[in-house]
């Protein structure tokens, strides 16, 4: 099992986010893997175990069809046992040209 966590998105971990996790975690760092998950939820659900088979810390800007999957088979079946998940919680900048940008503020945990 590797000591560091996943990060599974298209959008990057900013420094602040990497290094909370390393020390709530007491992990080496994150590694990153920018994936599209399938539209299909149960092929996602798949998709996402398969990524995080070798992490026991895993999170990521994940899309509704796989937060459905994941909160059904979570609530029913051990899939994810004894692995915890991160969640980024951010808040939002002043508008800049139209575009809203935002900034890591912290981390919410699932365990399961």
């Amino acid at each position: 099992m590797s000591n560091k966590a996943l990060w599974i998105s298209r959008h990057s971990l900013d420094v602040a986010g990497e290094e909370e996790l390393k020390r709530i975690f007491f992990i080496d760092g994150v590694d990153r893997v920018d994936f599209a998950f399938s539209e299909d939820p149960e092929k996602a659900l798949s998709e996402l175990k398969e990524l995080v088979e070798d992490y026991k810390i895993f999170g990521g800007v994940f899309p509704s069809q796989l937060w459905f999957a994941l909160l059904k088979h979570v609530c029913r079946t051990n899939l994810f046992d004894g692995k915890e998940i991160f969640l980024v919680v951010s808040k939002s900048l002043p508008l800049e040209n139209d575009i809203r940008k935002f900034k890591f503020d912290h981390f919410e945990f699932l365990m399961f």
